[in-house]
């Protein structure tokens, strides 16, 4: 139950992302263009802009690939995030899921069973994560550099952002971080620290009034 929970919730928190306008892939290796001097100013702007969006919504497919399952495992379904609510994680395929984040619980209900709750006060540093992402929709960049060294390029209106976690706790579920897209962001891929990979792909993105 709790690995379940922890695969769903890393994708969860990985969705506050979509407010950042990430770039197409690119040809250059992302990973050669830590954020510095000559590339912040550009990154920083990109945060004010997505700062002022409070509401948006969109499709998601995520697929997970296993190092010891020969297939991947695959799934669908929508989201839903505001700043003033959180974040909705509402899966349909191959089941229903409902993950409900806040700063202050995650709520997870499956196949419409009793719902889940922890509090910051259980589960510490599970909401370490929560703190770093809601953060990141909210336009923070000082929180973004305090968990994260931070890649970034920039070609014409379109967008190549990589993070690495600088240490614990993120270091120990998640390598590194590498998203692109357009107006909103189209593909994220993770690479775990245990050695698996997710993608997600985002589809019908939309902000809200």
């Amino acid at each position: 139950m709790i690995n379940s929970f922890f695969k769903h919730l890393s994708a969860a928190f990985l969705v506050a992302f979509i407010l950042l306008n990430l770039a197409q892939a690119s040809t250059d290796n992302i990973f050669d263009h830590p954020l510095s001097a000559k590339n912040e100013q550009a990154f920083i702007e990109v945060q004010k802009e997505q700062a002022q969006i409070s509401h948006v919504t969109g499709n998601f497919t995520q697929t997970r690939f296993m190092k010891l399952l020969s297939k991947p495992l695959k799934s669908s379904g929508r989201f839903e995030l505001s700043k003033t609510q959180g974040l909705k994680w509402l899966q349909e395929e191959p089941f229903q899921s409902t993950l409900i984040v806040t700063e202050d619980s995650i709520k997870q209900s499956i196949e419409g069973k009793t719902a889940v709750v922890i509090t910051k006060k259980e589960q510490p540093i599970v909401f370490s994560f929560t703190t770093v992402f809601l953060s990141i929709f909210k336009g923070n960049t000082d929180a973004l550099k305090q968990y994260f060294k931070i890649y970034f390029m920039q070609n014409s209106d379109t967008w190549h952002i990589a993070l690495k976690p600088l240490g614990a706790p993120l270091d120990k579920a998640i390598q590194s971080i590498e998203m692109t897209g357009t107006k909103y962001a189209s593909r994220i891929f993770v690479n775990e620290s245990q050695g698996n990979q997710m993608l997600i792909e985002f589809s019908n993105v939309k902000a809200m009034d």
